[in-house]
């Protein structure tokens, strides 16, 4: 417990005598007296010293207070709140004449780090703000021309869509050091941008519009800005959805289908679908079709697994990325193909077809020369 140090008497500390005992004079010092303070949450105590006397007595503390990740969020999240209030919002526009309602056409965009800067000498490929720009643009413009129109589109941001998450370039927790490209209010507008091309191309190609921003080990306050900014930006428009869950878990319910969202830093695949179980258990009961989006790893990877006897199984799956390795990882040996998936979603039936985009193809792009 920390404290207050007050001086509310004197003690002697020295004094002088004569020879025959006599008291010449008396050094006093005030005695501290331990007072209890308020302090934050312990959880937000870093570490705490106490200083000691000669007596063995405590003298003073020094508390190191550090808030965590959570609560970090919180505050960069009533930021947001603040800004939103003077951003424009957009005007409704009229749906497609032409949309089949038992269709979803899912994007599940993988770990884009806007900010990371990669070198071709070192990584194979080079990657920028600019470059990550054009990647992710060629791959929606890709994807809005193909399939069926389907009534629903379903956005998922599947975590570390920004490379770091302030003004340093490193990650959050480790205190990493990252490769970095740009600045961290260039990147914030660059990522605004993208959000809103996306969900503006959305809008005239289907009916509804539902966006996730999952938060990533790389940039967790960040993603709860955007996604924040992104539902005032809209809130006129009654075709797009944001979902402003404030946790790491995000669900979205089609027809016979459930669409769970995590980034995948701090949790186990074959843990998810329990936890989607526990989390929405009347949205369980409804369902046959249930699949947990996650990224972080940057490779495919997927596992079907058993939740119990009685249960029908659950599909986990990681998803590839667009963006090359940065110098970091290309050292440490990871290797793995770059790609974009869309996914075509039956109401009643699940997944119908997958549509797949690579970096190669932006240089076809008809946008690039």
């Amino acid at each position: 417990m920390p404290y207050d140090l007050k001086p509310p008497s004197w003690i002697a500390v020295g004094r002088t005598v004569r020879a025959d005992g006599s008291v010449i004079s008396v050094r006093e010092k005030p005695e501290p007296a331990l007072v209890p303070v308020e302090v934050p949450d312990p959880k937000h105590i870093k570490f705490t010293t106490t200083v000691y006397d000669r007596d063995g007595k405590p003298d003073r503390q020094f508390v190191r207070i550090e808030a965590d990740a959570q609560e970090r969020e919180r505050l960069w999240r009533q930021f947001a709140d603040t800004l939103a209030k003077d951003l424009p919002q957009v005007k409704p526009v009229p749906p497609p004449k032409t949309a089949a309602d038992d269709l979803c056409a899912e994007i599940p965009i993988g770990d884009h780090h806007y900010g990371m800067y990669a070198w071709w000498r070192e990584s194979g490929d080079d990657y920028d703000i600019k470059v990550a720009e054009s990647l992710l643009y060629g791959a929606i413009d890709h994807f809005m021309a193909l399939g069926a129109p389907a009534a629903t589109c379903l956005i998922e941001s599947l975590g570390d869509f920004l490379h770091y998450d302030g003004m340093t370039p490193e990650t959050v927790r480790s205190k990493h050091r990252l490769d970095s490209d740009t600045r961290f209010q260039k990147m914030l507008e660059v990522a605004m941008t993208t959000f809103r091309h996306i969900i503006n191309t959305a809008l005239k190609r289907y009916r509804a519009v539902h966006v996730i921003v999952a938060g990533g080990n790389h940039d967790p306050a960040s993603s709860a800005m955007i996604r924040t900014a992104l539902g005032h930006i809209y809130e006129r428009e009654p075709r797009v959805t944001i979902d402003q869950s404030p946790g790491d878990f995000f669900y979205f319910e089609f027809g016979k289908c459930l669409i769970g969202v995590n980034h995948g830093h701090q949790v186990k695949m074959e843990d998810l679908p329990l936890i989607m179980a526990e989390d929405q258990p009347e949205r369980w009961g409804r369902t046959l079709y249930r699949h947990w989006r996650t990224g972080h790893i940057h490779h495919a990877r997927q596992q079907i697994v058993l939740a119990g006897r009685d249960h029908k199984r659950t599909t986990v799956e990681s998803f590839r990325v667009l963006p090359p390795n940065e110098a970091y990882a290309t050292q440490a040996g990871f290797r793995s193909l770059r790609d974009m998936k869309m996914i075509m979603l039956h109401r009643e039936f699940g997944e119908q077809a997958r549509y797949t985009y690579n970096p190669r193809m932006l240089a076809h792009h008809p946008d690039v020369s």
